[in-house]
């Protein structure tokens, strides 16, 4: 389950409009494996689970961000880039972290910061 978003996340993705076939699910707030899409539904007891790699792509699809995680000469940490392929730029930088799901879930929280700040509403 750990390549699943968390059911916080995964219901802020629901209301910025995710609607991409999924391999989870939660229910209340029990994870289950089941395959459909389940944002079509008008509360948040059900609600799709993506995968992180899902999540990424449809960001580079929808919205045009992409991220990038890498490691530094010298250093045992990974460090993220949030990119904006609108503009060309690389315009943030979550940090530096441990993990790589460290820096999954940092980029993932900068580019939702980024979609609230840009349409001046407050998803989380």
């Amino acid at each position: 389950m750990n390549d699943f978003v968390n059911k916080d996340i995964a219901i802020i993705l629901k209301r910025l409009g995710f609607d991409a076939f999924v391999f989870g699910r939660y229910l209340k707030d029990e994870f289950e494996y089941d395959c459909g899409n389940w944002n079509g539904y008008d509360n948040e007891n059900i609600v799709s689970a993506p995968l992180y790699s899902q999540v990424f792509k449809w960001f580079r699809e929808k919205y045009n961000y992409d991220i990038e995680i890498g490691v530094s000469f010298g250093s045992v940490n990974y460090n993220t880039k949030v990119v904006d392929r609108k503009n060309y730029k690389f315009p943030y930088y979550p940090g530096s972290y441990v993990t790589y799901r460290e820096c999954e879930v940092a980029c993932l929280k900068q580019l939702i910061e980024i979609l609230e700040n840009e349409n001046n509403i407050k998803l989380g």
